[in-house]
């Protein structure tokens, strides 16, 4: 078997291209399956990155270079807009997308609106023009258009399988137009075997455990403000990295919660 993998990236840009290596990983030694990777030529390369595939290209031609490998099944994951409808309209691969973000639902790939921290949850449409066209892509802002982003939307609805990796995104994608029996809900994979974690750590009571990038639209800001308005004994375990994590610990301290 074949399978292709698409993602915009070439390295470990984050958790989901984690995911990807992961699974491209476990299939190759469980399965023995070749793997591809097709990339964006505005990604940079990391060599332990594409070291587990068989083979790892550059997106030229995207519908020449997929008839040419002939792939047996099409994994996609975070691409630029305009290739999506490419690869639902390509050969008779199964074809599956892992759909983490809001690539897909959002002109600026965020669902927050410039203004405030609260989740947009309207479907795309003029009223998305308020809050701007522009998102940030992997070296430079891009502006997107509403008919892209709906020519993408349908492309994505014809594949074969989408999976998300919360009820939350998955409602968010039947919104805009995949339909529920092509949709799995699916969490990221864990690398047991590299998790340094102790086993006998003990379960306590109000105990609550944030992991992931600390960036603003994680919600990080949030949850600390969340944690005034509860029991008292509640504690709260901050597991992750990123360029707002001082940001994120003077909110803590200014909250009186320890950092």
């Amino acid at each position: 078997m074949r399978i292709v993998w698409i993602n915009q990236s070439a390295r470990f840009a984050g958790g989901a291209e984690r995911y990807i290596g992961l699974a491209n990983r476990a299939l190759r030694e469980q399965f023995g399956v070749t793997s591809v990777l097709l990339y964006s030529l505005e990604s940079d390369l990391d060599s332990s990155f594409v070291a587990d595939f068989d083979e790892a290209y550059p997106v030229v031609d995207l519908a020449r270079q997929l008839d040419e490998v002939e792939p047996d099944v099409i994994f996609v994951h975070k691409v630029p807009l305009d290739w999506m409808a490419t690869i639902a309209g390509t050969g008779s691969a199964l074809k599956i997308a892992f759909v983490h973000d809001h690539d897909y639902t959002c002109l600026r790939r965020h669902k927050y609106p410039p203004w405030r921290k609260t989740p947009c949850t309207r479907k795309t449409g003029l009223a998305c023009l308020g809050c701007g066209p522009i998102a940030r892509g992997p070296r430079r802002l891009r502006l997107n258009s509403l008919p892209l982003l709906h020519s993408a939307q349908k492309g994505l609805a014809d594949l074969d399988t989408v999976i998300a990796p919360s009820r939350y995104m998955a409602g968010e994608l039947r919104q805009h137009g995949v339909a529920p029996e092509r949709l799995r809900v699916l969490s990221p994979l864990i690398d047991d075997k590299s998790s340094t974690l102790a086993t006998t750590v003990r379960r306590s009571d109000n105990q609550l455990l944030f992991v992931g990038a600390l960036t603003t639209g994680k919600g990080l800001d949030v949850l600390l403000d969340a944690m005034l308005r509860i029991d008292d004994r509640a504690i709260l375990t901050v597991i992750g990295d990123g360029p707002q994590r001082h940001r994120f610990e003077g909110q803590a301290r200014s909250l009186g919660l320890g950092a």
